[in-house]
């Protein structure tokens, strides 16, 4: 089959590689589309660890065409998505059900010397383990099943926060995270939505969608928000993982108010906070790490699937197995809101 190897930073070599071998409880998915994340991003340019060689991407959808011997309730033909991360059930944090927290967690996509690498979706087939897929409804298309992973991100945060219809809310941040937490945010009945970014062109895809939208390097954040909203915000949910964002979020809250760190900041990363804002406000400060049980995807499958999450609008560019590295290039340089590659063609 053919796949995208990734044998270096910056070293992304297109090629035949043998078939995948399936054990008795794996599943073999032709895969038809496969997102890329901002993950796979950094792990190409070197920015984030992971053994290499190896097939990175773990955001898809296809079918099945082959089963282990041990497989019974999936079918070859089954439309499906994979749930990337394989915690081990048995660990200290997996029997408090905090999965994401597992500590002989396996990804797919990724690889250390103490973690048994699997290779991931941006090839013409990936092998799973049976209990890493999930079915999408024949409604939902492949490439809207690779947002699955990422929206069931979205729906973890919006568990932590408890955001309820008649709150205020900023998003910070218009990347394909920041919009998915804005639909789920309008799916939830919010009238009143800020979204915070730099991006005119993404800033108007989610003014399309109902936000108010403030562009951070033409006008002044909080000036906005205390215009636009009479009382502030009553929660914030980061997207960006930028100290100096973070920094400003916590002055928009009003009291009571809750702000949700979603992303990740770059290592070595600082935040200076007043303390006062946080004691005289009631503030409360948290994060949200990826995605927390199956049932966030469960969600997250029936959200997109029933259209009540309508992600076909993100998709900027949807490219060969011969452009990954273009795609990446892409996600880089901002020119691309979700880039999606189809290994087996459009």
């Amino acid at each position: 089959m053919k796949a995208a190897v990734l044998n270096a930073p910056n070293q992304l070599e297109i090629k035949n590689v043998p078939d995948p071998s399936l054990g008795r409880d794996d599943v073999l998915i032709k895969v038809m589309s496969c997102g890329i994340c901002p993950t796979d991003v950094r792990k190409f340019f070197g920015r984030s660890s992971c053994k290499l060689p190896i097939i990175l991407g773990h955001e898809i959808g296809g079918y099945l065409t082959k089963l282990g011997e041990k497989i019974e309730k999936l079918r070859v033909n089954d439309r499906v998505t994979v749930v990337p991360d394989i915690p081990c059930g048995s660990c200290f944090y997996c029997i408090q059900n905090k999965f994401n927290y597992c500590e002989n967690l396996r990804s797919v996509g990724y690889g250390t010397d103490k973690i048994q690498p699997l290779d991931g979706g941006y090839a013409q087939y990936v092998k799973v383990p049976a209990t890493a897929v999930l079915p999408i409804p024949n409604q939902m298309s492949y490439e809207e099943a690779t947002y699955v992973e990422p929206l069931s991100c979205a729906v973890r945060t919006l568990e932590r926060t408890n955001i309820g219809v008649d709150e205020t809310v900023a998003v910070i941040g218009d990347g394909r995270m920041g919009i998915l937490h804005l639909h789920l945010l309008k799916m939830l009945g919010l009238k009143k939505i800020f979204v915070v970014g730099i991006m005119d062109d993404r800033l108007d895809l989610a003014q399309k969608l109902g936000a108010t939208t403030v562009n951070a390097i033409k006008t002044p954040v909080a000036g906005a928000i205390d215009k636009g909203s009479e009382h502030g915000v009553s929660a914030v949910i980061d997207t960006t993982g930028e100290p100096t964002a973070i920094n400003g979020a916590l002055r928009m809250l009003n009291p009571g108010g809750r702000m949700v760190l979603f992303a990740s900041s770059p290592s070595g990363s600082r935040i200076e906070l007043d303390p006062n804002l946080i004691h005289y406000k009631e503030a409360t400060i948290t994060g949200s790490y990826g995605n927390g049980s199956r049932m966030d995807f469960v969600k997250a499958i029936d959200f997109i699937g029933s259209k009540r999450v309508n992600v076909q609008t993100m998709t900027s560019n949807n490219l060969s197995l011969e452009q990954l590295a273009d795609g990446f290039r892409l996600i880089e340089q901002r020119k691309g809101l979700r880039v999606i590659i189809s290994p087996n063609g459009k």
